[in-house]
């Protein structure tokens, strides 16, 4: 399974439950589905193009971690078929979470390197736990026909969600937790609020990601 396939689903399950309810103000509803049905049919667009060969060429190392074109390139394309499905169902909100495609990459490299090193895993229990409450949250009626939507646009019938893409694509996301939890409890951070929380581990991956940039003419084109 490529990975573009991991991050595209983490992102969209996240986005439907992180502020689009009220970006979309009136009629939210209907909205929202046809949101739904516009990001899927994107992914679908990105998932048959990237069958072509992989771009290695890198870009930059983060940690001696090496950056490749195709990576970034896809970060980009997924966040155009977000905004562009955004605005085909008349929302005006802007991307802010993951919208730099190189910091989003970064990080995620550093974390999965983290989680790697540190012997970060997730149990055959942890995952299956958290799928059946995720496949819960999607059975209201509040976001049922979201889903439904989403997968008629991506071209998946809800048993190859939930057999062929949930586990990886939840095992990923459910390690990245781990990694940051794991971060903070060093830190002695657990206790604090989540705002607390979230300016020290932007403020430790700013510290510890480390870049050295390669393709300098390919990062200055997509930096702007």
């Amino acid at each position: 399974m490529k990975k573009w396939k991991v991050t595209c689903l983490i992102l969209a399950i996240t986005i439907f439950t992180t502020g689009l309810f009220v970006a979309f103000g009136e009629d939210i509803q209907s909205r929202l589905a046809d949101w739904g049905h516009n990001l899927g049919e994107g992914m679908k667009i990105i998932y048959e193009e990237s069958h072509s060969p992989e771009n290695l060429n890198v870009v930059a190392y983060i940690n001696d971690i090496p950056v490749y074109e195709h990576e970034i390139i896809e970060r980009i394309l997924i966040n155009k078929v977000i905004l562009d499905s955004m605005k085909a169902a008349g929302s005006s909100s802007s991307l802010s979470w993951g919208s730099n495609p190189f910091d989003y990459v970064y990080r995620e490299k550093f974390e999965l390197n983290y989680a790697e090193i540190n012997g970060i895993e997730v149990s055959k229990e942890e995952l299956e736990k958290y799928i059946s409450v995720e496949k819960s949250s999607w059975e209201s009626e509040d976001t049922k026909e979201i889903f439904a939507k989403y997968l008629d646009g991506l071209g998946l019938t809800e048993e190859q969600f939930y057999n062929e893409f949930a586990p990886p694509l939840y095992k990923e996301k459910l390690i990245k937790d781990k990694v940051r939890e794991d971060i903070l409890k060093n830190a002695g951070m657990i206790e604090k609020n989540n705002e607390a929380k979230q300016k020290y581990l932007d403020d430790f991956f700013k510290e510890n990601i480390k870049v050295k940039e390669i393709d300098k003419d390919f990062i200055d084109k997509h930096s702007e």
